[in-house]
């Protein structure tokens, strides 16, 4: 940034600088307190890269670490100089150090503000997106373990207002703008979790009253046959025979067919895959997800699957949307082995019950008024995950402006 498009009075000074910082201040400060004296303590994983703050800091005897560990004190900004640490925006201004002292891991630099800076104005510069991003370009080191030098720091050019009153002033209007962007995306993130849960309601509200009208109940095996384990084999990239659809590729309810690797498979049309199927996961994180295959590639499916397929009592889309239903999902945790991998098999799922009217218009009629009201839920987090986006960029945007002078 050239001074230049700085505002009156304003300067461009290098971090290496005394009068605004100074850098990776010396041990020698501490060297004479009590190997007995407490301290703070901040790993990596302490520093908050959302916040910029320390948020779970620990307390050590200054004996433990007052070799092998970076030394810094109340006020001075920490500033992680690995990747993707830095890049993620890992920094922040200690405050509350047990005695003043804080020690943490060798990827921090320290920066202590000068005479002429206070350490908010600072820790603002760090964390904005053009200091990140022009430390980035001078890194060193070998891919995977690069580190910001200090002397790109020392280079490094900061505008600095000429008072620290003027400093308070900008930081203060900062926080202040920061705080709204926060809160408009608390908001933001409850409103998408009232569309999910308002979503689930009107499922489970279908089949409630459906029960409560005298629907017919069966089981999966009356309706679908018996369930079905899917094909043991090996993903390869290369088409060496059809795709090879697994747990992993289910993503949301959805397939990116383009993305499924392929198998090598000798028995493909007991296992291939076909409009109408319903696959079950039926292992691990995703026990119970479901997915509703409309078309698909020459295809077979993973052992990690199961599949459902509907007779013609009925609809696939109908049985689909129940096990999206809270009536779905408290039978299947009611029949989730316990431990710590929680897994359903081919007869559990068989003997799950499933309420449906008889008529076939009827579960069309349903299944039409619930895929009309996805389409509508699928638009409505479209356009919040682009509000999302817009936010996350004002913060950068921001702190840019701060640095000009524009605030």
């Amino acid at each position: 940034m050239g001074s230049d498009r700085l505002p009156d009075g304003w300067r461009c000074y290098p971090l290496g600088d005394p009068r605004v910082c100074v850098l990776n201040p010396p041990k020698r400060e501490v060297r004479d307190r009590p190997d007995s004296t407490k301290v703070t303590f901040v790993p990596m994983s302490a520093v908050d890269d959302e916040s910029g703050s320390i948020v779970a800091a620990e307390t050590r005897e200054i004996g433990q670490v007052r070799k092998g560990y970076t030394y810094f004190a109340e006020n001075d900004v920490v500033f992680a100089k690995i990747t993707p640490c830095m890049e993620n925006g890992k920094a922040a201004i200690a405050r509350g150090l047990v005695n003043g002292i804080g020690f943490g891991t060798t990827e921090f630099h320290v920066l202590r503000a000068g005479p002429q800076v206070i350490p908010e104005w600072l820790h603002a510069f760090v964390r904005r997106a053009d200091t990140r991003a022009a430390a980035k370009k001078n890194m060193h080191g070998a891919a995977g373990q690069q580190r910001v030098p200090v002397e790109f720091l020392e280079q490094l050019k900061m505008p600095v207002p000429p008072t620290q009153d003027e400093q308070r002033r900008i930081v203060a209007r900062i926080e202040e703008l920061t705080a709204r962007l926060d809160e408009a995306r608390r908001l933001h993130r409850a409103a998408s979790n009232s569309l999910s849960t308002l979503m689930a309601a009107t499922v489970s509200g279908f089949f409630a009253k459906g029960e409560d009208e005298g629907w017919s109940v069966a089981t999966v095996k009356e309706l679908c046959g018996d369930p079905q384990y899917g094909y043991t084999a090996s993903a390869e990239h290369a088409a060496v025979g059809p795709k090879f659809l697994r747990i992993t590729d289910i993503q949301a309810g959805r397939v990116d067919w383009s993305a499924v690797p392929h198998c090598r498979c000798d028995c493909v049309g007991k296992y291939r895959v076909a409009a109408g199927d319903i696959f079950f996961a039926r292992t691990g994180a995703t026990t119970g997800k479901t997915f509703l295959v409309n078309e698909a590639p020459e295809a077979v499916f993973a052992s990690y699957l199961i599949r459902i397929r509907p007779g013609l009592a009925i609809l696939p889309a109908f049985l689909y949307w129940f096990f999206q239903s809270s009536q779905y999902w408290e039978a299947v945790e009611m029949k989730t082995e316990d431990g710590n991998r929680p897994n359903m098999n081919g007869t559990k799922l068989a003997g799950l019950r499933i309420p449906f009217p008889k008529d076939k218009t009827e579960q069309r009629r349903i299944v039409s008024q619930l895929d009309t009201l996805r389409r509508h839920a699928d638009q409505l987090a479209r356009a919040q995950a682009d509000i999302d986006a817009e936010l996350v960029t004002l913060t950068p945007a921001l702190l840019a402006k701060a640095f000009c002078g524009e605030l």
